[in-house]
Parts: structure tokens; sequence; C-alpha cells
């Protein structure tokens, strides 16, 4: 079927306003069809009505033609030798439901260009989709844009 499910973490409490340090959390990592300028995701948690993550973080980084071997982005160690930008902030998640969250337009997000995003969720469950929408800034990864 469709979706990621994580092992459940066992964690003994997460902050509801999730301010701070969470505990725990799984990711993945997507690279991009071509660079781009990013405007709004979909988080989907249809049909994990017992299991969806709490919240979830996105970041994104630019990586050029030298540094795509898939990888470097394996392990904590590889990844942290990237800026990643923070795009989405912690925010929490319903379960059984399509979730839309736009970048806003005022964001510097917004407008830099990214070919990788991470997806952070806390501190485990179960996403059946995550899509990401915007605009191409060429139609090939280039060292430099």
């Amino acid at each position: 079927g469709d979706g990621w499910e994580t092992r459940r973490a066992r964690v003994d409490s997460l902050s509801s306003s999730l301010v701070g340090p969470v505990p725990t959390f799984n990711w993945t990592i997507v690279r991009l069809g071509s660079p781009g300028r990013i405007e709004r995701f979909v988080l989907d948690t249809q049909h994990f009505k017992n299991n969806p993550p709490i919240a979830f973080a996105i970041e994104g980084t630019y990586a050029s033609d030298r540094d795509l071997n898939e990888d470097n982005f394996c392990d904590a160690q590889a990844m942290a030798k990237y800026q990643w930008a923070s795009i989405i902030k912690p925010t929490s998640l319903l379960p059984h439901r399509e979730h839309e969250f736009e970048v806003p337009k005022s964001s510097p997000q917004r407008k830099q260009v990214f070919t990788h995003v991470l997806l952070k969720i806390f501190p485990c469950g179960g996403m059946a989709r995550f899509r990401v929408f915007g605009h191409p800034t060429s139609n090939k990864y280039q060292s430099k844009i």
C-alpha cells in the first residue's frame, strides 16, 4: 500500500507548543525533480487514524551536481555539512486527513532555490503521502543557480 509508517518511539512527553528541542523524530529526504522555489506542501495522514505523527517540520537545502551522490544524504553526519533552512517550523498534524501548508509569500524561503527537502515527523507515526509543489528554476541540476 501507499505510505510510510515508522516504528513507535516511546517518549515521556511532547510539548503541546512544540517549542525547543523535540526528544526524537523520524525523517526522510526528498530530492526535487529540478532545483526550484517551493510554494506549498501536502502532507496526507489518511488511513493513519491511530498512529499519525503528532507534528512535522520541513527544511530545505541546495546541493550542487558534485554533491548529489545519494549516499551523501544517508546519515546525520553527512547531512550536517549542508545548510538546511527551516521552511515550515514544527506544526501539529491531525489523523486521517490531507493537510496543505503554503510557504508564505513574504517568507525568504519562498524565494530561495532548493534541490532537497527534509521532512521530519515527531516523534513517529504514519504518512500516506508527502507532496512538494513549486516552480523549477532550471530543467536540470547545475552547479550554481
